[in-house]
Parts: structure tokens; sequence; C-alpha cells
């Protein structure tokens, strides 16, 4: 009867010390999970900042395109002008009558 209560005794340490080895992993499982955690949380929060100064930097950028694309149309606009107005004295130029020939 003695050798099954030492076996009883044996057995018993034996899960216990299971017991110990599952929660102490448990536990370094529950940290694990908590420091990945924060992680996600600290990249999400910067994830969102990263989104806010793409956003800023965008509508910047729309911005000055918009304000060239302008610039350039009235350059457009004024160098057809002048187009225009060349065209118009070379028209008359060449229209012009011909200086009589003789005494000069």
């Amino acid at each position: 009867m003695s050798d099954m209560s030492e076996n009883r005794g044996r057995v018993s340490l034996g899960v216990q010390a299971y017991r110990w080895l599952v929660t102490a992993c448990m536990g370094v499982l529950v940290l694990l999970s908590n420091k990945t955690l924060q992680g996600i949380d600290e990249t999400a929060r910067d994830v969102r900042a990263m989104q806010i100064e793409l956003r800023t930097m965008q509508g910047t950028t729309d911005s000055r395109f918009t304000s060239h694309s302008q610039r350039l149309d009235t350059i457009d606009h004024r160098n057809d002008a002048q187009d225009a107005k060349l065209d118009g004295l070379w028209q008359r130029f060449w229209t012009l009558p011909n200086p009589p020939k003789g005494n000069p």
C-alpha cells in the first residue's frame, strides 16, 4: 500500500508541475499578446498621422498645380494675343503700297 501512496505523490507532483508550466506559459502568452496589441495600436496611430500629413500634402500639391495651370493659361492667352497682333502687323506691312520708283 505504501507503494501506491508514493506513486500518487509522484503523479500529483507531475500534475502540479504541469499546471505550473501551463500557468507560466499562459502568463507569457498574455504578456506577449499585450505587447503585440500595443505595437499594433502605435502603428495605427502612426498610420493615421501619416494619412493626415498625406492629405495635407496632397491638398497643397493640388493647390500648386491649380495655380500653375492658371498661370500657364494666362501666359497662353497673352501669347495668343501677341501672335494675333503680330499677324496683323505683318499683314499691314505686306499690304503697304510700294514707294514710287524714280527720284529718291
